[in-house]
């Protein structure tokens, strides 16, 4: 075994001037080539004819020229030596040669105005490799850790825990959405009627405070239904008394199937970012990589009349 082993190492110290021996069929200029002394190929050269019992290279009335042997080391210690080139340095990711499984997580709103655009350039630019969508929740983040989900889009993480990447793929707003047809779609409402009135509450993840109620601190808002889900809160207003703090994005697709009015809320709210979500562990998977690096655009408005319409304004809250 020690034997086999001693015979792998000096194979492997051997092959690269080996290799431009091979090439150059003359001992000065191989040695030229590989930036070593003439006396030094030459050793290489007899410790090679030893190792492989062979001459390799012999002198011709033409110069040197290889043996039969030395002919089929030069092509074998060729790919060999590309191959070890392989490892240090990976081959170009390919998309349209891709191929696995992508997982991803995705909030109801991240998966209404983003995951189009990704579902978009995968089967485009990488058709072999399929996507699986998982709806967001509370242990995405430990899927993501453990590798049985690769991304996530959310924009509800403020904080990504360590070992977590984030990329932020654009930005929205909070807007009001209420029925056209409420009493206070077509006038200004004050914080008071905000508070009075019944909302629906989008609860993303159990026993945590959302944005808005952030915002209102100790002022209580009137809350009538609780939902997981910001489209499921946009269908409820439609046709009712009750109203939704939502992303205007997607308001703005389901405005006018659903026949709803936007307003400007009357408190300071902060903007939403989306991210793209992953986990160290894949920082330099290839498909990864490629995925992180695709540009994606929310999702163009595909209802007639959806396009964003003049907000009403009321008035700020007073401090």
């Amino acid at each position: 075994m020690e034997r086999m082993v001693d015979r792998r190492r000096r194979l492997l110290t051997l092959l690269p001037h080996l290799a431009i021996l091979l090439d150059e069929r003359h001992v000065s200029r191989a040695a030229i080539r590989a930036g070593i002394t003439q006396p030094s190929m030459s050793r290489m050269l007899a410790n090679a004819r030893a190792l492989f019992g062979d001459e390799l290279l012999v002198p011709s009335p033409k110069g040197a020229r290889l043996t039969d042997r030395g002919k089929a080391l030069k092509a074998q210690i060729g790919t060999i030596l590309r191959r070890v080139d392989d490892t240090w340095s990976p081959s170009e990711f390919l998309p349209a040669r891709a191929e696995g499984v992508l997982k991803v997580a995705a909030t109801d709103y991240a998966a209404q105005v983003y995951l189009p655009s990704l579902v978009a350039r995968v089967r485009h630019e990488a058709p072999n490799v399929a996507l699986e969508v998982y709806p967001w929740s509370a242990d995405a983040l430990r899927r993501i850790e453990c590798d049985e989900l690769q991304f996530g889009l959310n924009p509800l993480v403020e904080h990504a825990p360590r070992g977590f990447f984030r990329r932020p793929l654009g930005h929205d707003r909070f807007i009001v959405a209420l029925a056209a047809g409420h009493p206070l779609a077509k006038r200004t409402f004050t914080l008071r009627q905000y508070l009075s009135v019944p909302h629906v509450l989008t609860v993303t993840e159990e026993g945590t405070v959302g944005v808005v109620d952030r915002a209102l601190g100790r002022k209580q808002r009137h809350v009538a239904v609780r939902v997981r889900d910001f489209a499921t809160a946009l269908v409820l207003v439609g046709g009712s008394d009750l109203i939704a703090t939502v992303p205007e994005r997607l308001a703005l697709r389901m405005r006018q199937p659903l026949g709803l009015a936007l307003r400007v809320p009357p408190i300071m709210l902060p903007k939403i970012t989306v991210d793209l979500i992953w986990h160290e562990a894949r920082q330099h998977d290839s498909l990864a990589t490629w995925v992180r690096g695709l540009k994606l655009v929310p999702r163009k408005d595909v209802f007639p009349g959806s396009e964003a319409p003049p907000l009403r304004a009321s008035p700020p809250v007073r401090a």
